[in-house]
């Protein structure tokens, strides 16, 4: 006799499913077969229609995403633009023109820094 596992005995050669797990196979095959009997159309028509809404789905947000990330990413890349521009006229010697600040995050406060 082996030790009792999650699957059953360890050290067997063998090892077989309790019959509660038969008898659930047996009510699930006779259901799934009464339901594709009477209506296998529908039932494909239905699993079609949440197909397409799964993938529906996926694509409004796969394009909100896209949206969303080019946004972030030109107001970022428009921020160190403007910081960069306003950087190289103060090494030219032009300290006349100021950095234009928006916003409240790090690179705003980068940007009052660097301003005369």
């Amino acid at each position: 006799m082996g030790i009792a596992g999650p699957r059953g005995e360890i050290g067997s050669s063998r090892i077989s499913p309790s019959p509660l797990y038969w008898r659930c196979i047996r009510v699930c095959r006779r259901y799934l077969a009464a339901i594709l009997s009477q209506g296998g159309d529908e039932l494909q028509g239905g699993v079609l229609v949440v197909f397409y809404g799964v993938a529906v789905a996926f694509l409004v947000v796969g394009i909100a995403g896209l949206a969303i990330g080019i946004s972030m990413s030109r107001s970022i890349t428009g921020a160190v633009h403007a910081l960069y521009a306003g950087t190289q006229r103060v090494m030219r010697g032009e300290f006349s023109q100021l950095i234009q600040v928006s916003g409240r995050d790090q690179l705003a406060e980068l940007a009052a820094l660097s301003t005369p």
